[in-house]
């Protein structure tokens, strides 16, 4: 299977930087070499070009790859590093006193390689497609947050990777030409997936952004004519004030407002506020959201203004995709629905989940992973119902659920 075939076209942006199809293909096939055969390889840096070429670098070296948060403090690092000890780690200046302090109380030396040091190949060269042929082989390891303790590290393989991508490629979310906006940090699976490896897959663009600066993230959206963007709730509420301050601000424009709201009529919305799509580059197809479950207030503020939001639902050991909305079935308010036939179902209120994208298990924790994998389904932890069209709504945590000594819940 070729996840980055040689495309015409661009496939990183950044700034006033592009670089085509070949050029990134002519750096992976470089940090493959640095890497040479080694089994892990760890890439703990900020989002970034260079990040791009050594992540696929791993995949073209035969390497599992495995990302850090490039916000993660020593003890972090050093638990993730002794966890799995990758043999080969990429930094960059952003996490190179993080990194010193973590490796200082390292039991082995990994080789360390700063991505701000590379010495790319320049002018025209061989661009060999990156090409993947066990699908069945662990293709990343993504570290969960360690919120109900320890990190563990998700085993994905690469058929994990390609059901989420797949779908949402034959869903016609993703096609050649699109250029998606790269905000997210790459260490989290939905941004790797969404951001990075699905619209490489197809021949589109990832737009990336020089910082997280309000400014820089509009400037990028016009600049390159982002055409999808990815984001969590929080990203997009955020946005939603800022221009219901403006809509408040003006008896007009609350009217025209509550007009759209109640309408519905999405080319009545993008003509009236013709001015709020050209912010945000005037190219928009959609708001993807993920992560979290996003406010119902903000979801009815986008469509209302014209834009499609779609809200979908997984985790890290489902690459991350359970449900999703199919086009021109958004449900605001629901996740959509199931990744793929019978693959989940509402047992006791929690969400099941199985088939091609459930992870092959927690590393070197098989005790944990038999917790949440049985008889082949995915113990979710999650609460919610599927409505008698296979629209997935999540109601809360299973785990939040205190149980009174009463035995009420």
């Amino acid at each position: 299977m070729i996840f980055i075939d040689n495309h015409a076209g661009d496939a990183l942006l950044l700034g006033e930087e592009r670089l085509s199809y070949a050029t990134l293909l002519q750096r992976i096939g470089y940090c493959s070499q640095l890497i040479g055969q080694v089994e892990k390889v760890a890439i703990f840096a900020s989002n970034s070009p260079a990040w791009v070429a050594a992540f696929y670098g791993g995949w073209q070296a035969d390497a599992i790859c495995v990302p850090i948060d490039f916000m993660a403090v020593a003890d972090e690092v050093l638990y993730i590093l002794e966890d799995c000890r990758p043999e080969v780690l990429f930094y960059d200046e952003t996490t190179a006193q993080v990194l010193e302090e973590a490796v200082a109380s390292l039991s082995y030396r990994p080789q360390l390689l700063d991505l701000g040091k590379l010495d790319w190949p320049a002018g025209p060269g061989k661009a060999v497609p990156l090409e993947v042929k066990e699908l069945d082989k662990v293709a990343a390891i993504i570290y969960t947050s360690g919120t109900t303790g320890s990190p563990k590290g998700v085993m994905l393989s690469y058929d994990n990777i390609l059901a989420n991508v797949e779908a949402v490629r034959d869903a016609g979310y993703f096609q050649a030409g699109m250029v998606v906006l790269l905000l997210l940090p790459l260490h989290h699976i939905f941004p790797l997936m969404g951001s990075m490896v699905a619209p490489l897959f197809v021949g589109g663009s990832c737009a990336m952004v020089p910082s997280l600066a309000a400014e820089e993230i509009m400037a990028t959206l016009q600049r390159h004519q982002v055409t999808m963007i990815i984001g969590v709730p929080r990203f997009y509420d955020l946005l939603m004030r800022s221009i219901m301050a403006k809509i408040q601000a003006s008896f007009a424009a609350r009217l025209l407002f509550a007009l759209c709201a109640a309408l519905r009529w999405p080319w009545l919305s993008r003509l009236l506020f013709k001015a709020v799509h050209e912010k945000f580059g005037g190219h928009i197809d959609y708001l993807i959201c993920g992560g979290a479950k996003l406010d119902l207030a903000t979801s009815r503020g986008y469509q209302a203004l014209g834009f499609t939001i779609c809200e979908g639902y997984g985790m890290s050991e489902a690459a991350p995709m359970i449900t999703f909305p199919r086009l021109g079935k958004v449900r605001l308010g629901s996740a959509g629905q199931e990744l793929a036939p019978e693959t989940v179902k509402i047992v006791d209120g929690e969400v099941l989940a199985r088939g091609r994208n459930i992870m092959q298990g927690y590393y070197k924790r098989p005790e944990e992973t038999a917790e949440v994998l049985k008889d082949g389904w995915l113990h979710t932890g999650d609460e919610g119902y599927l409505d008698k069209d296979g629209f997935l709504y999540i109601t809360g945590r299973k785990k939040e659920i205190i149980v009174l000594p009463s035995g009420k819940n």
